[in-house]
């Protein structure tokens, strides 16, 4: 996972600097970007790319093309991570602020995720919708019958394809901790990725969790002074869009009225870092974690970096 560990070098460069104190983007925003990495490569000479920056509490770098954010970025102090969270808001997924000057065309929206719990295992190909073999394995769904035929057609309203699709936070919203406005500011579709609720409810929920028992056993420790804690969290998109997307005609059993395609992304994986003062020397510590977005229960793999 070459990606994380040139997101570790993004934190400790601080990435948040691409915001402003006022939230805004910077005009060097791109300088931020790590070099040789496929996803921020030029397309025909034009990278259809954009930086916004939400509420202060987040910097996300959004692909247009792909419909979701390649990453988030945000920072918590150690006054956050020493205080107890206020709890998940009531808050619903909602499009970014006009401020952020990214086109409606390029997010996504509520109608996306109608019947969200209904979604199939399922791809179009030509005329066709097929069952994902892959995905149906992973689910582990004991009535499905086996598959001889690698994509098989898919006969739809049959039970054992149904699964669920999620907004899947990439900056959760617990992250925010203590302030209220910070958590809310991450139910927006440009933090939200098109997530296995299985996946985004289970394993990658724990490990959120666990990301924050982290910070404050190795960052926020007794007598530690000027505690920061970066987090980046990330996707990968899938490749073969005509493979995962959904939207009209797409992976769903939902047919949208506009051919609204949004990639559902191979891979999340999350990278961290904190530093503090302790007794006048600075020391800094860091984890990563990541897991293919599938339909499966297996836990998140985590990285062997130096800390």
């Amino acid at each position: 996972m070459r990606l994380v560990k040139l997101a570790l070098i993004l934190l400790l460069c601080n990435i948040m600097d691409a915001c402003d104190e006022h939230g805004h983007t910077r005009a060097n925003w791109d300088e931020y970007l790590p070099e040789n990495v496929e996803q921020f490569e030029l397309v025909e000479g034009v990278r259809n790319l954009a930086y916004l920056c939400e509420r202060g509490a987040a910097a996300i770098f959004y692909d247009c093309n792909s419909r979701i954010p390649l990453f988030s970025a945000t920072k918590i102090t150690g006054d956050q991570l020493s205080d107890d969270s206020v709890g998940r808001p009531p808050s619903k997924f909602r499009k970014v602020e006009p401020r952020n000057q990214l086109h409606n065309y390029f997010q996504q929206k509520d109608a996306d995720y109608t019947r969200s719990n209904n979604r199939e295992l399922c791809f179009k190909t030509n005329a066709n919708y097929r069952i994902d073999d892959e995905w149906l394995r992973l689910s582990g769904n004991s009535n499905a019958p086996p598959i001889s035929n690698p994509g098989t057609v898919c006969p739809s309203g049959s039970a054992w394809l149904k699964t669920t699709m999620n907004e899947g936070h990439l900056i959760a919203s617990q992250d925010g901790r203590a302030v209220r406005t910070r958590m809310i500011a991450t139910f927006t579709y440009t933090n939200a990725v098109p997530q296995f609720g299985l996946f985004s409810m289970g394993e990658w929920k724990t490990s959120d969790t666990n990301l924050i028992r982290w910070g404050q056993e190795y960052c926020a420790v007794q007598g530690a002074q000027h505690v920061e804690m970066f987090i980046i969290v990330g996707a990968i998109p899938s490749a073969n869009r005509n493979h995962a997307i959904f939207g009209k005609k797409w992976f769903s059993d939902y047919k949208l009225t506009a051919d609204y395609p949004v990639n559902v992304h191979r891979y999340m994986w999350t990278a961290a870092c904190c530093k503090y003062d302790l007794n006048g020397v600075w020391k800094y510590h860091s984890t990563a974690f990541y897991r293919q977005n599938h339909p499966g229960n297996e836990p998140c793999d985590l990285l062997d970096i130096a800390s």
